[in-house]
């Protein structure tokens, strides 16, 4: 059966939705010790899409080969990614294999040096993560970006 992309954009739209759902839902759990390096760590490795969300005047990328770990302490979950010469952790819930992350990112904007926390939302469906946010470069000037992770575990 041939699925077209109008079908495809509302079954991820539909996906998003529960993900952020599930997310707001089980913000208020406990928080247990923090994952111990290498603890419970699953390597993966895939693309980060970026998506112009704003008005800036730069391009979408191509997506950007990456790879990542994850490690897990209860409810507390961390993601490191690696790829295009950048690094990013993020630190969150997991419920279920549904997930909440913040980062922390770094930026400039008008000539100003800038730290910021966007929020993840993503899962792990069997072999394969999947997690997208919004990066807020420099939202005065409308550099705003959705990033769209898909991993798989090496």
């Amino acid at each position: 059966m041939k699925i077209n992309n109008n079908m495809k954009n509302i079954a991820l739209n539909c996906v998003k939705l529960l993900i952020l759902i599930a997310a707001l839902w089980g913000c208020g759990g406990g928080n247990d010790a923090a994952p111990k390096p290498n603890s419970n760590e699953i390597q993966w490795t895939g693309t980060k899409k970026i998506i112009q969300a704003g008005n800036c005047n730069t391009l979408d990328t191509l997506p950007i080969n990456l790879t990542a770990s994850t490690a897990q302490a209860g409810n507390t979950f961390i993601i490191k990614t690696i790829g295009n010469n950048a690094y990013h952790t993020f630190n969150g819930n997991i419920n279920n294999d549904l997930f909440t992350v913040v980062g922390t990112f770094y930026g400039n904007c008008n000539g100003e040096n800038r730290t910021y926390y966007p929020v993840f939302y993503g899962s792990i469906v069997g072999e394969n993560l999947y997690m997208s946010g919004v990066d807020t470069v420099c939202p005065s000037y409308g550099c705003i970006f959705r990033e769209v992770f898909e991993l798989r575990k090496k």
